[in-house]
């Protein structure tokens, strides 16, 4: 198999187009898509608690926290800015009860079985 850049009406590069034997190239199959890179500036204390975080094996790398936190920020802002329905605030108070009753999961258990819950998929 070839492979070959993926462009954009803009003719940036989107990703990689994986090119099969026999198979016309448009009908090739996009395998990563493009990033974005920038540069951030980080308060010591939040860089120090990413470096504590990727060293105990929470996330493989600086680049993974960060887009875990943004991404997390990016859920937290999805959620604040829809309507909440009566269902999911019973949700929420059942959960809360739940933890004054000291009925939590560790989030590590959470964790790894919403991973192994998206791996089996």
């Amino acid at each position: 198999m070839d492979f070959r850049e993926a462009k954009n009406t803009a003719g940036e590069t989107d990703g990689l187009v994986v090119l099969v034997p026999h198979v016309p190239e448009e009908y090739g199959i996009i395998v990563a898509v493009r990033e974005v890179y920038m540069t951030v500036r980080l308060k010591p204390e939040l860089a120090k608690f990413i470096d504590e975080q990727v060293k105990s094996g929470q996330f493989k790398s600086v680049d993974d926290a960060v887009n875990g936190a943004v991404a997390r920020a990016q859920i937290e802002e999805d959620l604040l800015s829809s309507d909440i329905d009566d269902e999911d605030l019973a949700a929420i108070e059942e959960g809360l009860a739940q933890l004054k009753r000291g009925e939590a999961i560790p989030w590590e258990q959470v964790r790894a079985e919403l991973e192994k819950k998206c791996r089996s998929k």
